[in-house]
């Protein structure tokens, strides 16, 4: 196999990242080497190696017709297009940061979705400083598990948020501090020194012109 042919995951040609290399193709005139990349639109296409590393092919061809959507235009992407490119990215592209708590946790993203138009369609244009989120975080990426909400309320549907129950309901000890109007440091080093979480919410916190007084 000639190695100014092969490629790696991971790979940059131009707009395209590798995801799956070197994938023998069998054709009429013989066998062709190609790669699956993702392209930086978030469309996923398979690409003849030779086409890479001639500079040939550097992208999936989203940049030769412009978009009916008019949500992706001369590299300016609209807050919900790069939503839905970011969302791909995460599920399908294993040299992606976040990868392994998406793509690597089987989270998957419904068929309908890998068209704009539709996710769009389901989704709608998302208010200022509004984030995609998954209500159930160990779900897909579908219409019915999706919504846009704040920075700050997603932070709250973390998995590794610290869940506490008391009262008869379930939530992050940081909801609970921002209704109890205590420090979640305060609940937090309560909570870590041993006491109950009844006295830890329920025990008033005594300032009298002093800091960081538990």
């Amino acid at each position: 196999m000639p190695h100014d042919l092969v490629t790696k995951n991971g790979d940059v040609f131009g707009r395209l990242t590798v995801i799956e290399a070197n994938c023998s193709r069998s054709t009429t005139s013989g066998s062709k080497l190609e790669s699956k990349c993702l392209c930086q639109c978030g469309k996923i296409t398979m690409v003849v190696n030779n086409a890479l590393r001639t500079g040939n092919t550097k992208g999936c061809g989203c940049f030769l017709h412009r978009p009916v959507h008019g949500h992706c235009k001369n590299a300016s992407r609209s807050k919900v297009y790069q939503a839905w490119s970011d969302m791909k990215q995460r599920c399908d592209n294993p040299n992606h940061n976040s990868y392994k708590d998406y793509g690597g946790r089987r989270i998957k993203i419904c068929k309908s979705w890998y068209n704009f138009e539709k996710f769009l369609a389901d989704m709608g244009e998302p208010a200022s400083k509004m984030t995609l989120d998954r209500i159930d975080v160990n779900g897909n990426y579908e219409a019915s598990n999706c919504r846009w909400i704040t920075q700050k309320e997603q932070s709250h549907n973390k998995r590794n948020n610290h869940y506490i129950f008391f009262n008869g309901r379930n939530q992050t000890l940081t909801k609970w501090a921002e209704e109890l109007e205590i420090k979640s440091v305060t609940l937090h080093t309560r909570l870590s020194r041993g006491w109950s979480v009844e006295r830890a919410f329920t025990t008033a916190t005594i300032l009298k012109n002093k800091r960081n007084v538990v």
